[in-house]
């Protein structure tokens, strides 16, 4: 009897000794950071945006500069190659939208913008 006592206050300390070095490490709550999403440039000072042929330009450029920014031509795995692919879809997405703004907003007027900033997220 007095030997089972003696393991199960053996089993009992460790258990509390392990209990008090893992509880503050999971208490510590998580904190994410992380950098801000990738970005490019894509020049547009040179273009005629009004004019169907410079709009496909702009577009054009927009398309490859997202692009450049997310895809590879690598073999990946399929969840790697469905984040890039999520990645180009919303960065061309950024910069069509801001080029169309930029296109309405600007109708009639002298000075336009010389370059859009397109973002992943």
């Amino acid at each position: 009897m007095l030997k089972s006592f003696s393991v199960i206050r053996r089993t009992i300390i460790i258990v509390a000794s392990v209990s008090a070095i893992a509880s503050p490490a999971m208490a510590k709550p998580v904190i994410v950071t992380g950098e801000p999403a990738p970005s490019a440039s894509v020049s547009i000072g040179d273009l005629n945006v009004y004019s169907a042929s410079g709009h496909a330009r702009a577009v054009a450029r927009v398309r490859s500069a997202a692009s450049d920014l997310c895809l590879a031509s690598a073999i990946e795995p399929l969840e790697m190659r469905l984040a890039r692919t999520k990645c180009f879809r919303s960065a061309f997405s950024s910069g069509k939208q801001q080029l169309d703004v930029l296109v309405a907003q600007s109708a009639g007027s002298t000075t336009l913008a010389t370059a859009l900033t397109i973002t992943a997220r």
